[in-house]
């Protein structure tokens, strides 16, 4: 099964706005200049002196990954708080080649062409027969390549690139949750007119100009907009897609689908013919089967991560 294309969201949290920097970096492109104008000085208290970063990045997955490795690459001191930072990621990304290339370009990442494509295949297949006349057997075939991130080289490369750089790693959870705009249920995180405090579960104290939510949408720390506020005019229930995935072994072939192809979609319910209430079912609530077939591969672990 096939994941969406890596995204690179996170939420950011100001704890203070146009404030006075009494530290400067030895040069600033723009992005860095947006980063480094909030905030201010470390400050101490009677239980210690405070670690003071820049950008405190709270999540230890792709996103909260990639942010830190860019972040320190161009000059910034970086917090990555990960409660599980030898784990591995266990979803699966596919990407259309031309916007990994465009994304790779556009990070500066050269690594992302050259270590972190695990397979590639020339065209993409679509299935969308046995509904509005079309038969059930007919094909949609995309001249466009689509790729298999490696998940497990992006990590690695990704730890390189924050290894060489001024980021420290926390292996430990900031264990927050958001009340009220900027109030939170305990003192774990308080944002004030020259930054945030942080108190991560390990005790560790940060002070950040800048904090970075990259927990995912289950986030504790962050507070969406109401309707209203977002411009609606009644409240919307948020969208989800749950994928299941596994890795097999094929015996005689890859057979409904190419080899040479990544099938995207194949929306066919001709198989719940048989349980009518399946196939109902899966009308009323359309779903979809991605596929990447793999030749050619060493032999697989039956504990292996499920693709």
């Amino acid at each position: 099964m096939a994941g969406y294309m890596l995204a690179l969201s996170a939420v950011l949290h100001f704890g203070a706005l146009l404030a006075p920097q009494p530290y400067r970096p030895a040069s600033l492109n723009p992005a860095r200049a947006f980063a480094r104008r909030v905030g201010g000085a470390p400050r101490a208290d009677a239980a210690g002196t405070e670690s003071a970063v820049d950008v405190a990045v709270i999540g230890g997955g792709p996103a909260g990954h990639i942010m830190a490795a860019l972040l320190g690459r161009d000059g910034h001191r970086v917090a990555l708080v990960d409660p599980y930072p030898n784990r591995p990621w266990p979803n699966n990304y596919g990407a259309w080649r031309a916007e990994w290339e465009s994304l790779s370009e556009s990070l500066r990442l050269p690594e992302l062409m050259s270590r972190c494509i695990r397979k590639e295949w020339s065209v993409t297949d679509c299935y969308f027969g046995g509904s509005h006349g079309m038969p059930t057997e007919q094909q949609t075939r995309l001249m466009v390549p689509y790729v298999q991130v490696d998940r497990v080289a992006l990590k690695s490369t990704l730890n390189e690139l924050i290894d060489a750089s001024d980021v420290r790693r926390y292996e430990a959870s900031l264990d927050a949750r958001l009340s009220a705009p900027n109030l939170f249920e305990s003192e774990t995180l308080l944002h004030d007119a020259q930054g945030s405090s942080l108190t991560l579960s390990d005790g560790t104290r940060l002070r950040a100009k800048l904090v970075v939510d990259a927990t995912g949408f289950e986030s504790r720390i962050t507070l969406r907009e109401s309707a209203s506020a977002s411009g609606l005019w009644k409240e919307l229930s948020p969208g989800y897609q749950i994928a299941y995935g596994f890795r097999c072994d094929c015996v005689g072939g890859h057979e409904p689908y190419a080899v040479e192809a990544m099938t995207l979609f194949d929306y066919r319910t001709d198989h719940l013919a048989a349980d009518p209430a399946w196939e109902a079912d899966a009308v009323a609530r359309p779903s979809f089967v991605y596929a990447m077939p793999q030749v050619s591969l060493p032999p697989i672990s039956r504990q292996s991560e499920p693709i």
